[in-house]
């Protein structure tokens, strides 16, 4: 079965993207929660700052949790992926927590999500390269699956003023990864 990844690119706030699943990262040792976890975390009344002051959450690497919107937000769920310490974070822990967003999506049946690349604007690294080793986390995955689920569609949020170097990624990888899954992109 040919193994298909489709990415589309959206400058919307986290909180309008109408997928099924949104995916947000939260450090280990970082708190208040930022970035989209911050919106989505003000959205909902606060809950996932109240999932971390019960230590129900973390943030330690690869840890998940999966929390349903209630409406508050236009994704129906929200999968919070543990990003671990952030001195030990970058481009090679971008590519390796987006094949674990993207296991534990098959697991539960879920092939549309949005995410902002886990942390990576925050530390002020190169949203190309975040672009590029997140899909190569989630091709990583997707090609060597067994699983009947042949087709991924995953949104990318960026801010506008940096959306020209994460289209750059994406087309990257698009190239780059070609012979392993078909990489269709579009508003890219």
């Amino acid at each position: 079965m040919s193994r298909v990844l489709e990415i589309e690119q959206s400058t919307l706030q986290p909180d309008r993207v109408g997928a099924p699943a949104m995916v947000l990262g939260v450090f280990l040792d970082e708190r208040p929660l930022r970035g989209a976890a911050g919106l989505i975390d003000w959205r909902m009344n606060g809950y996932l700052s109240r999932l971390l002051l019960a230590r129900r959450l973390s943030g330690e690497a690869n840890e998940s949790t999966l929390v349903a919107t209630q409406g508050r937000v236009r994704a129906g769920a929200v999968l919070l992926m543990g990003l671990g310490v952030r001195s030990l974070y970058g481009f090679d822990r971008i590519g390796d927590i987006t094949a674990a967003v993207t296991r534990q999506l098959q697991k539960i049946r879920v092939d549309e999500f949005a995410l902002e690349v886990p942390g990576a604007r925050f530390l002020g690294l190169d949203p190309a390269e975040s672009a590029y080793n997140a899909v190569k986390g989630i091709v990583k995955v997707l090609s060597a699956s067994d699983s009947a689920q042949g087709r991924m569609r995953a949104t990318f949020l960026e801010p506008p003023a940096s959306s020209a170097r994460l289209r750059f990624g994406l087309r990257k990888a698009q190239t780059n990864f070609e012979g392993r899954v078909q990489i269709m992109l579009s508003g890219v």
